[in-house]
């Protein structure tokens, strides 16, 4: 049984809109995230000391016995609240970069415009890669 045969022609990657990434209305979106992000940080600083307990014990001969309790319910939502504000700032990141991207301009190229033409197959050469890989196929060693 032979190896399948690569296409000649790699598959043209999907069209996009040239306007559809760049829209300033992310900017908005990045300013809110950043906002929620904050009361991320707020609540995680207020949840962390809520999960730690002191319990003082006074013994029958009046020994102190200082004990810490944590509480992982409270813990494990702070940590949620710092995951949480750091993939906020992530995202708002992300957005601003789209939203301040350069549009291409009308007289651009013919593949910014839409208007470009179909490809044609050209003859491709064959790499070393291939040229190993075609001469595996045939058997070689």
């Amino acid at each position: 049984m032979t190896a399948p045969r690569a296409l000649d022609e790699p598959a043209a990657p999907p069209t996009v809109e040239p306007d559809r990434l760049h829209r300033p209305r992310r900017a908005i979106v990045a300013v809110v995230e950043l906002l929620v992000a904050g009361g991320a940080v707020a609540a995680a600083f207020w949840a962390w000391p809520r999960g730690f307990a002191t319990i003082v014990t006074v013994a029958g001969d009046g020994t102190r016995l200082l004990s810490e309790r944590t509480y992982g319910n409270w813990l494990g939502g702070a940590i949620g609240f710092g995951a949480l504000a750091a993939l906020l700032v992530l995202d708002a990141i992300r957005q601003l970069v789209l939203a301040v991207r350069v549009r291409p301009r009308a007289g651009g190229t013919a593949a910014a415009t839409g208007t470009a033409t179909p490809r044609t197959a050209t003859p491709r050469t064959a790499t070393p890669r291939t040229a190993t890989r075609q001469h595996i196929d045939e058997g070689g060693s």
